[in-house]
């Protein structure tokens, strides 16, 4: 059951992205390299906001259930990163719930949390011994992420006009950081190295 709770989470990318992709093909006039995802629930076309707030909560759920299977396999060795995580899943629950514009559809920026994630992971594998890959794939993403919130909230280097393409840059660093942890920590026993 708990190996359950983290392997699932090797799919997240297929949970947030294909929801996206389809709700895209019923949207009116919406353009994945111009507009964020959440604008996609606010699109005129109802079943495009539907499909996407279902792969939302879908992304939501599966978050919350990987920070608490990390918590039960691994239990106080991946405190940082579960808390993280699920911290993360209810924002994603939060934005699933509450339309855009509300300060709740993503909790007050509670989401900036996820910078911590990849070096906290690290931190806590460290015992671990984590591989050089995955410490090459964490430096990656947090860069990405870094990079991300550091253009959309100080400089606005890139161009609103490619907001979405940024977002969709983001959240690929980051969905693959969550499948790669998840499928390499599923596979591994407490004591074992990375």
């Amino acid at each position: 059951m708990k190996n359950n709770l983290i392997t699932q989470a090797i799919y997240l990318p297929i949970y947030y992205f294909g929801t996206v992709i389809i709700g895209s093909l019923f949207a009116k006039n919406y353009s994945q390299v111009g507009q964020q995802v959440s604008e996609l629930a606010i699109n005129e076309n109802k079943i495009a906001g539907i499909i996407l707030t279902i792969g939302i909560f879908i992304t939501g759920v599966s978050l919350v259930l990987f920070g608490i299977g990390l918590l039960i396999k691994f239990k106080k060795q991946f405190l940082i990163s579960s808390f993280l995580i699920t911290l993360f899943g209810i924002s994603f629950l939060c934005g699933a719930i509450v339309s855009i514009g509300s300060p709740w559809h993503s909790l007050y920026g509670l989401p900036m949390s996820i910078l911590l994630l990849p070096f906290a992971s690290l931190y806590e594998m460290e015992k671990k011994k984590a591989s050089k890959l995955t410490m090459n794939v964490a430096i990656i993403v947090t860069t990405i992420i870094f990079l991300y919130f550091w253009d959309l909230l100080a400089v606005k280097f890139v161009s609103f006009d490619y907001r979405g393409l940024t977002q969709r840059i983001f959240g690929m660093a980051l969905f693959t950081w969550f499948s790669y942890s998840a499928y390499k920590l599923s596979k591994q026993e407490i004591g074992n190295n990375n």
